[in-house]
């Protein structure tokens, strides 16, 4: 090649007798420090990209200087009794990372003691805590969860989903300081009060065909003292919730088919007769709710009114499409591949209707909610059940 063809840089380079060094960088106007990390690595899976942090110091510097971090989803399995000393130590140092916290918690037998549970890492980010319980038996599990939770240090923590919740599961995370199992250590109003947002998707116990069948052992008696606890114990459970109004948006969803609206369970125990002897607990105001989704509940004028009145804030009510009652109306909106309707709240104007005019509606909406409601309660006239009391099996002494 002629030397007339050579840059004024390739000219000077061929005179150099010694190898140099060259540091070229190229950069994008919207450059940031952060950018070549976050960037590229948007394009590798996190399997790759745990193995570039095993390169070189270098290379896992890098992938660390990324946001979000690698390790700001995590997925892990509860108790942590069954890790072993790696998996721990792995948890230790990149619970520092995550934001959003997927535990599932594994079938147990017996509950663990408080001082056998393995404490929880700190997790200085996290936002999100996402709790898959045990599909059977879960309340050993839950209760270890609930203890292991209120002693881990979560400054952030705001936001709470609960999946697969089912009533053992719900004696297991009440945490009152008269009505929890066990151990509360003297900090669990500090993390449940610290909650925001909340989403529960709950398993009701009328369509559990395989209790029913246990069901058909007792006396019908029996059965309905059974329903009206799990019903007192929902109540109280949801009441602790709304105690320092904090949350700010709540979605309860039943699985599998519909059931009771959760927030107004004083007045659907009355829909027969209006005398509820056995409910003495008072209707749950709820100070600081803006947004409520309700999933699987039958939702009718009158039930919105009556949100209303124990909703001072409410802004956003959300309902499935399904679930509308006759002269309801919205805006619809696609959610977890489902249909919504989000309703006008401000229309519905608190102590319009007389109470005939209530009644009639209420038993008009009770006609449509299914085989939830106790299909007979004038009979019986039971004493109050203390919230904390568990009606156990006759014969094997388990819970129901």
């Amino acid at each position: 090649m002629s030397a007339s063809l050579l840059s004024p840089l390739e000219r000077l380079l061929v005179h150099v007798k010694h190898p140099i060094s060259v540091y070229i960088c190229l950069r994008h106007p919207t450059y940031s420090p952060a950018y070549s990390a976050t960037h590229l690595l948007s394009f590798l899976s996190l399997p790759s990209k745990l193995s570039l942090r095993l390169v070189s110091s270098t290379t896992k510097a890098w992938v660390n200087s990324a946001h979000p971090s690698v390790f700001s989803n995590l997925r892990v399995l509860f108790p942590l009794n069954t890790f072993t000393t790696d998996d721990l130590l792995a948890l230790h140092n990149t619970a520092s990372e995550c934001e959003h916290l997927t535990l599932t918690v594994s079938h147990s037998d017996p509950a663990l003691r408080p001082s056998d549970i393995i404490p929880l890492p700190p997790f200085p980010r996290l936002q999100h805590l996402t709790l898959t319980a045990p599909g059977h038996d879960p309340f050993p599990g839950l209760l270890s969860f609930r203890l292991a939770l209120q002693c881990a240090r979560t400054p952030l923590l705001t936001r709470l989903t609960i999946t697969n919740l089912s009533f053992p599961g719900i004696l297991a995370l009440r945490w009152g300081s008269f009505t929890s199992f066990d151990d509360a250590r003297g900090t669990s109003a500090n993390v449940w009060h610290g909650f925001k947002e909340l989403d529960v998707k709950a398993v009701g116990w009328w369509h559990d065909k395989l209790q029913r069948r246990e069901h058909d052992r007792y006396s019908h008696e029996a059965e309905k003292e059974n329903w009206r606890t799990y019903t007192r114990v929902l109540h109280d459970w949801l009441h602790s919730f709304a105690t320092n109004g904090r949350l700010d948006s709540f979605r309860f969803e039943w699985l599998h088919s519909e059931g009771p609206n959760p927030f107004i369970l004083d007045e659907s125990v009355s829909i027969d007769d209006g005398r509820k002897e056995w409910f003495s607990a008072p209707a749950i105001r709820w100070t600081g709710l803006r947004e409520l989704w309700l999933g699987n509940i039958v939702v009718s004028h009158v039930d919105v009114r009556r949100m209303k009145e124990r909703m001072a804030g409410l802004e956003t009510l959300v309902v499935r499409a399904a679930c509308l009652d006759y002269g309801l109306g919205g805006i619809k909106v696609v959610a977890d591949g489902a249909m919504w309707v989000e309703i006008d709240v401000k229309e519905q104007r608190v102590g319009e209707w007389s109470e005939v005019e209530r009644r009639r509606e209420l038993s008009s909406a009770a006609a449509t909610r299914g085989s939830y409601r106790e299909s007979s309660m004038v009979d019986d006239r039971a004493s109050m059940v203390l919230p904390f009391m568990l009606d156990l099996s006759p014969e094997s002494g388990e819970f129901l």
